[in-house]
């Protein structure tokens, strides 16, 4: 999820802009933008429903307790903008000192790590089963996916990469997220990414479903 400028010039943009400074009240919102208590509350139901800002609690005051609002992990996650820049410079770095083999090793190994947490949850499933929870997990890290199932074997088809911003000039970043596919698949996944201007992921199981 990326921050639209229009959305930031709007009352809940400025909302959630106030909140990346510190939680606020209603109250504390109101003041800052001049609007009434009800108006922000309004915004602040929308933005809870989007999963953009969530309560975290209660503050005294004068009169009865006020609830405090802060950004959802996402939302705080949506304003980051060194992750594309650091990682294309990290692997041009290990371009420059490693050997292609060794590269391809280190990428796999990544790929390997980052599957490790959600392997417990993966474990005793049917293949259709985890291919569906595989396109969850990739949607969790901003890889827009579904599952398809063209003459009984499952391709993972992503509308947006992950790595989009590094993956152009460095698309051996697919042999990371081939792994980490594979890994959560309990088998080998075939890598068939769109690596052009704008990369959509492409991840083919070797075994059809009846295998």
């Amino acid at each position: 999820m990326a921050m639209d400028t229009t959305f930031l010039g709007e009352t809940g943009g400025k909302i959630v802009q106030l909140l990346r400074r510190r939680p606020k009240t209603v109250n504390e919102l109101a003041a800052a933008l001049r609007l009434t208590d009800n108006a922000v509350r309004a915004h602040l139901t929308r933005l809870e429903g989007d999963g953009q800002v969530e309560q975290m609690g209660a503050r005294a005051s004068f009169r009865k307790p006020e609830f405090v609002y802060r950004l959802t992990v996402e939302t705080e996650q949506a304003f980051a903008k060194a992750q594309g820049p650091v990682l294309a410079a990290l692997l041009d770095v290990l371009r420059e000192q490693l050997a292609p083999d060794r590269l391809a090793e280190c990428l796999q190994e990544v790929g390997l790590r980052l599957a490790a947490p959600h392997l417990p949850a993966l474990a005793n499933l049917s293949m259709r089963e985890r291919a569906k929870r595989t396109v969850r997990i990739l949607g969790g890290l901003g890889g827009l996916a579904e599952l398809d199932e063209p003459d009984g074997r499952i391709e993972i088809r992503g509308f947006a990469c992950p790595l989009d911003g590094a993956v152009r000039d460095h698309p051996e970043l697919c042999l990371a997220a081939q792994a980490f596919v594979s890994e959560l698949m309990a088998q080998p996944m075939k890598e068939q990414c769109d690596k052009g201007e704008r990369p959509r992921c492409v991840f083919v199981a070797r075994r059809t479903l009846s295998e």
